[in-house]
């Protein structure tokens, strides 16, 4: 009780400001996530030199920034708005005739809907629209991901549920939603792009992404219509809430397709829209050691009906692993056995090799790497260069300290290397491994990397 009493008293005080000072603290909160030590502004530069490598470090800088900003708005609506009245909600937020259109076909129809919510900055002022509307709407439920602490979540409830709209949790509500929608009503579930390896494979922005069936699956099994609902925002709290009904075959596959196609190209409208979006919620997975060496295991595999889409025949911005290999020309033949079956089971990602001139030609012949590199005699600066290219995973299987030097200025986001001197402050993950046998170490790296199936 004591923390939903925190919340509803900050919630109090942030309904009260006027608008350009609760502006401003967005603004200074964005800057502290933006500047501050946390990592999170070279995860967003990094999505967002992925997402558009045609655009220049100035215009990426501008977009996150404004991104931490607005993501300090959306937490700072979540408190504010259980003390908007029906009629603040109206001078804030319109309905657009797009969502006027598709409720009418509903009513007409009289069929069932289920709707994609996308992660924009206001997105939870959807459960605000009833407010805004006078027609009576079908029954509405949106799934959501309930919180550890009983009261907050509680009150989370009881708050966005005012104007009429009943929340489903992710945990124990999915089969109440879905009768929800078995009786001509509407479910509206979050569009997600990291759904796990419960989500099909498909493509992102070009990259490798898992999108829930969710949706897909109820539209194609209670014959729904379905609908993306979104906030385009037209000013700090404030903003007009669209629709855009999918024209696709309603299977679940379909529509895992046109929703992520529809929603890559709704970003790319305009720096506005780009700016919306959430970049710091890595909708691309993020990488764990216990993890970076499994092969890709999904449900799905969509991957072929987005190559026919995008007219492509392969991942067009696949994953970046880079690989630090030993100098010792005994241990590299010990190691390539354990980096040919990672090779052939992780086809989804893109390896560089980095060895050193004595062994540089057994490593190309080996097949381990889609590209290799010399490392003798570069300067840490050669290295630092890398990291402007924003490195997935980096292996590190040389056991030195320059090594690990190396892979600190590549700043590869997961850094994996054996335990040495100082190891853990250049590398993420130091392993300790107390084989010493060179075969045995490295088969026991690719099983703590989660490698499957070993030489």
């Amino acid at each position: 009780m004591f923390v939903v009493l925190i919340v509803r008293v900050l919630g109090a005080l942030a309904y009260c400001l006027p608008d350009f000072l609760g502006r401003g603290i967005c603004m200074c909160l964005g800057s502290v996530i933006w500047y501050g030590p946390f990592g999170r502004r070279r995860h967003i530069l990094a999505n967002l030199r992925r997402a558009y490598p045609q655009k220049d470090a100035r215009w990426r800088g501008k977009i996150g920034r404004e991104s931490c900003y607005r993501l300090i708005e959306m937490g700072m609506f979540v408190l504010v708005s259980p003390y908007y009245s029906q009629a603040k909600i109206k001078r804030h937020f319109k309905l657009d005739p797009s969502l006027e259109t598709l409720l009418d076909e509903v009513e007409t129809l009289n069929s069932p809907l289920v709707i994609l919510v996308t992660h924009f900055s206001l997105m939870e002022a959807i459960t605000l629209f009833p407010a805004l509307t006078t027609r009576k709407l079908p029954p509405t439920g949106v799934i959501y991901r309930p919180l550890n602490i009983p009261a907050l979540d509680a009150w989370v409830k009881q708050t966005r549920q005012r104007w009429g709209i009943t929340l489903f949790s992710r945990r124990d509500g999915v089969m109440d939603a879905i009768d929800n929608v078995r009786r001509n009503g509407a479910m509206a579930v979050m569009c997600d792009q990291n759904a796990g390896r419960a989500g099909a494979a498909s493509l992102f922005f070009g990259r490798l992404a898992f999108t829930t069936l969710m949706p897909g699956m109820v539209a194609e099994r209670q014959k729904a219509r379905v609908g993306a609902l979104y906030i385009e925002r037209t000013g700090f709290f404030r903003g007009t809430i669209k629709a855009h009904e999918l024209k696709c075959p309603c299977t679940r596959e379909a529509i895992a397709v046109e929703g992520n196609l529809w929603l890559e190209s709704r970003l790319r409208q305009s720096d506005d829209i780009t700016a919306d979006w959430m970049w710091s919620h890595n909708r691309w997975g993020r990488r764990k050691r216990v993890h970076c060496m499994t092969p890709n295991l999904f449900r799905e595999n969509l991957l072929p009906l987005f190559y026919g889409e995008q007219n492509v025949t392969d991942i067009p911005d696949k994953d970046r692993y880079w690989i630090t290999l030993p100098e010792d020309a005994k241990k590299l033949d010990a190691l390539l056995p354990v980096l040919r079956v990672f090779k052939q089971d992780y086809p989804g990602i893109h390896i560089t090799a980095l060895a050193c001139d004595a062994t540089l030609e057994t490593a190309r012949q080996a097949g381990i790497a889609d590209e290799t590199i010399s490392r003798t005699g570069k300067p840490l600066s050669f290295f630092k260069k890398i990291s402007n290219d924003y490195p997935n995973v980096h292996l590190v299987f040389e056991e030195s300290a320059r090594a690990n030097v190396e892979a600190r200025y590549m700043k590869a986001f997961l850094r994996v290397g054996f335990a040495a001197p100082r190891a853990r402050l250049c590398l993420t993950d130091v392993l300790r491994i107390r084989e010493t046998d060179d075969a045995q170490r490295y088969r026991v790296f690719g099983k703590m990397c989660g490698m499957k199936r070993l030489p």
